[in-house]
């Protein structure tokens, strides 16, 4: 498909056949892919992924990768450290 339209876009991609469960939208803006997967969501139709989304898990997946590898060990309870949750640190924070 290849329009600049998020309106026909999000028609296009609910006019796909019931069996198609996802699909992947390139060359749009953020404002406008996350327009039509929010239009697309909300009219029961397939999960839209963009070209942001890819990216966000390519570069977390790369953030977590290189924090394991340099011995960082994983924070539990949120991300928070404890001197911002207000607790006293006992440790470099």
């Amino acid at each position: 498909m290849t329009t600049g339209d998020p309106h026909q876009l999000t028609e296009r991609i609910l006019g796909l056949p019931t069996g198609v469960s996802a699909v992947f939208v390139v060359g749009v803006g953020h404002r406008e892919s996350a327009s039509v997967q929010r239009e697309v969501t909300e009219r029961g139709g397939p999960v839209v992924l963009t070209e942001l989304d890819v990216l966000t898990a390519a570069v977390a997946a790369e953030a977590i990768t290189t924090l394991r590898r340099r011995g960082v060990p994983r924070a539990r309870g949120g991300s928070l450290s404890p001197a911002r949750r207000g607790r006293r640190c006992w440790h470099r924070c």
